[in-house]
């Protein structure tokens, strides 16, 4: 019997590894220029939230949203759903850069309207997704109509 079949390759062991630590690096980077960057999201074709970071989750103020599994359209009105659904489907139908404008809904109770800029992934299977606050000025737009 050989002697070898029991042994790991080592080579593999070691990308893996790679992998997870660059995976790692990657989210403390986002983690840490939260603040610049502002509320950034990863979402499937679904509209599942993949990734979101500590703007984001302050923002919507669920500490729950670290798990899989929330629907970003949760967060949305009846009408802002369909709008956001359209985004979404342009996104990956086009592949370019989309934006739309929703009021968002926190599980606190307060709302925030944001511009979603977003665009699919090479794959094609995820959309990088940044939240832009723009409550004051759809609340000048209002004062002034």
């Amino acid at each position: 019997m050989n002697g070898d079949a029991s042994v790991p390759d080592s080579g593999v062991f070691l990308s893996q590894e790679k992998m997870h630590l660059s995976r790692v690096e990657l989210v403390e980077g986002l983690e840490k220029y939260s603040e610049v960057f502002g509320c950034y999201l990863i979402l499937n074709r679904a509209g599942v939230i993949q990734y979101i970071n500590l703007k984001g989750i302050d923002i919507l103020e669920s500490e729950s949203l670290r798990q899989h599994g929330w629907r970003l359209d949760c967060f949305l009105s009846k009408n802002d759903r369909v709008v956001f659904n359209e985004f979404l489907m342009r996104v990956f139908k086009n592949q370019t850069q989309e934006h739309c404008e929703v009021l968002l809904l926190s599980s606190g109770g307060s709302t925030l309207w944001v511009r979603m800029e977003g665009k699919a992934s090479k794959e094609g299977k995820a959309c990088h997704v940044v939240l832009i606050d723009i409550t004051d000025h759809k609340q000048m737009e209002v004062s002034l109509s």
